[in-house]
């Protein structure tokens, strides 16, 4: 099984701070979950849903429509975490600069609308997964992380697998 995604990586030096975060979290507050590893942190932006083989031409019709979309790199910041009951996630959320995120994922929302391609249009509140899991963690500020985002991504991430396979990315101009 497959699930596509658009997503913003966390670069490597940033995810390794979030991953040394998670484990300071994990040993002083006794949290129990898995943490994700750092080369899969990330922002999602938008779904196209699971698939048992994925459509060649779904994948195409979504690359043709993120190569449409024009916005220019912008910095983000995440600084505090919160536990979501619901999908029991320990998540890293953002302050206003987050708001960006969700102008880029309305403008890539916009273009696979205009090309045909199905996405999941679910509730949006831009954040990074820290762990999965998880049975309790209160809600508190945390050290600030930030990057400029340059780009944004096209995975198919292999359920059961842990890993991603990229099938395209689109750069922000600075």
């Amino acid at each position: 099984m497959s699930l596509l995604l658009f997503m913003l990586r966390v670069p490597p030096p940033t995810a390794r701070r979030m991953s040394a975060l998670t484990g300071l979290l994990t040993r002083g507050y006794a949290l129990a979950g898995t943490p994700i590893p750092a080369q899969r942190l990330h922002v999602t932006l938008l779904s196209l849903g699971h698939h048992v083989d994925v459509p060649p031409a779904l994948v195409e019709r979504a690359r043709l429509a993120a190569a449409t979309v024009a916005m220019p790199a912008f910095e983000v910041t995440f600084n505090r975490i919160e536990a979501w009951s619901g999908s029991q996630a320990l998540a890293l959320l953002g302050d206003d600069t987050a708001a960006q995120v969700a102008v880029l994922r309305h403008a890539l929302a916009a273009a696979l609308q205009r090309a045909g391609v199905p996405y999941a249009n679910a509730l949006f509140n831009p954040h990074v997964s820290l762990m999965r899991g998880l049975a309790l963690a209160e809600a508190q500020t945390v050290e600030t992380f930030s990057w400029t985002v340059q780009d944004f991504a096209l995975v198919n991430s292999l359920t059961g697998h842990g890993r991603y396979v990229q099938l395209g990315q689109w750069p922000l101009p600075a």
